[in-house]
């Protein structure tokens, strides 16, 4: 499962977004506020509601509301 790949990977440089993603930070490209991640390679994939406060912490954002 992801849990064991998320514990082996380094913390600065991947984050688990989504129950079903863990992304490299330097491939993230943009995000929209409903909740999609924009990465290269015109790659997109979901940021669930319970990793929000997360990533945006991790890309120095402060979370709305």
């Amino acid at each position: 499962n992801l849990k064991f790949y998320e514990s082996l990977l380094p913390g600065g440089q991947f984050i688990r977004v989504h129950n079903s993603f863990i992304i490299n930070r330097d491939h993230v490209k943009g995000y929209t506020y409903q909740g999609e991640i924009q990465l290269s390679e015109n790659l997109k994939c979901s940021l669930s509601a319970g990793h929000k406060r997360e990533f945006l912490y991790f890309f120095g954002k402060s979370p709305k509301g």
